[in-house]
């Protein structure tokens, strides 16, 4: 009779403890797999970071490659239109606020 209770209980402890190291094995793995998302959501946000810096950096440099120089002596050595040159003011053609017909067609007018 002991040696029954001995086993029942001996398997109790033993299915416990295989029990105890497969939750330890399955939250090993689910904490691997934490940190693995964990590690690539960073990369993911570090390239963004990058190219979003990248980005920021072309367009600064883009709208200071176009910005026009107002210092008379980057006029004078780095532009060949200096400041002394001068163009003129051609003034701007209207178009006709009369009708839109051909010229030298007489409108067709119904009576």
């Amino acid at each position: 009779m002991k040696n029954n209770n001995l086993r029942i209980y001996f398997a109790i402890v033993m299915s416990f403890a295989v029990c105890s190291i497969k939750a330890q094995s399955i939250q090993q793995k689910f904490q691997k797999d934490m940190d693995q998302r964990k590690n690539h959501v960073n990369a993911v946000r570090s390239k963004a970071n990058e190219q979003q810096v990248q980005q920021q950096a072309e367009r600064t440099t883009f709208t200071i490659a176009n910005k026009p120089t107002t210092d008379p002596k980057q006029n004078q050595t780095g532009n060949t239109n200096t400041s002394t040159q001068k163009q003129g003011v051609s003034p701007a053609t209207k178009p006709s606020t009369g009708s839109m017909r051909q010229p030298g067609k007489p409108a067709v007018s119904k009576g």
